[in-house]
């Protein structure tokens, strides 16, 4: 039932109900004003109490505001404790502060910056919180409080790549923080001797060699990467570039202590092809 069927019509009309006819009775028309009023008073009621509005919003405590609403009821914002913004970082060392969440870090020092990141339980910095950092002056590299976790991408270190180069923290967990951006390659030091497998998507590598290697490449990317041959004793070792390799052939140390051969390779997802190889320097 609709107020359309509390009418009663005269006329014949697709848009209302069957007509009662003409004329209507006096009854009858009373009966369609007060349909009408009983249906404007009851839409008036229901905008009175409609959308809210609000009343005041009060600042309570410096992390907190309050907003009261035309109803009497309220509802209580945590304020953040910093504001985005820049800072010029301008010594050779930075632990990072509640103040620094959400900021753009410049870090100016020639000699570089090295940033520590403080555990949960001293400087409680929230779940999903962002720091930016640029690498103006030397670079800038990241370390953990004892119990603090910084993982950084597959084959790339905990320090900016290059002058210019801008990375990010953002915590993921109570104590664990997620590096990224443009940071430089990871290396690590490979075994002495025998066969080595390696695997170049963890970044370039080092091998001080105590005897004969062969160092095999697990997988093959499309990227470049470098291996650091760095010798120790004055008795000779050859280093063969095995699986997935394409190289030039084998290096032989030569007898002479502490000396480095540096030699780089380009992948094409298929194979490791040797670019550059140094003399013993």
């Amino acid at each position: 039932m609709s107020l359309l069927d509390d009418i009663a019509w005269r006329t014949e009309d697709v848009r209302w109900p069957a007509p009662t006819g003409a004329p209507i009775t006096a009854e009858q028309y009373d009966g369609n004003n007060y349909a009408l009023a009983d249906a404007i008073m009851a839409l008036q009621a229901a905008l009175a109490d409609g959308p809210l509005s609000i009343v005041s919003i009060e600042q309570t405590s410096p992390t907190e505001a309050v907003i009261t609403f035309s109803d009497a009821s309220t509802v209580t914002l945590i304020l953040p404790t910093s504001r985005p913004g820049y800072s010029e970082v301008a010594a050779t060392t930075k632990t990072l502060a509640l103040i620094d969440s959400w900021k753009f870090l410049d870090c100016t020092h020639t000699s570089g910056v090295a940033v520590t990141v403080p555990a949960n339980a001293d400087v409680p910095f929230d779940i999903g919180e962002q720091i930016t950092f640029l690498h103006s002056g030397g670079a800038i590299s990241f370390a953990g409080a004892a119990g603090v976790t910084i993982t950084a991408p597959a084959g790339r270190a905990k320090a900016t790549a290059r002058k210019g180069a801008w990375v990010g923290l953002e915590k993921t967990g109570t104590n664990i923080w997620k590096l990224f951006g443009d940071l430089d390659r990871a290396t690590r030091a490979l075994a002495t001797s025998g066969a080595i497998s390696l695997d170049p998507a963890l970044g370039d590598a080092t091998i001080t060699p105590a005897g004969d290697a062969t160092i095999n490449a697990t997988s093959v990317l499309k990227d470049e990467f470098t291996i650091i041959v760095t010798t120790s004793g004055t008795t000779s070792r050859d280093i063969t570039f095995g699986t997935n390799f394409k190289s030039q052939g084998v290096l032989s140390t030569g007898t002479t202590t502490a000396k480095e051969f540096v030699v780089r390779f380009i992948g094409d997802g298929t194979t490791y092809r040797e670019i550059s190889r140094t003399a013993a320097m």
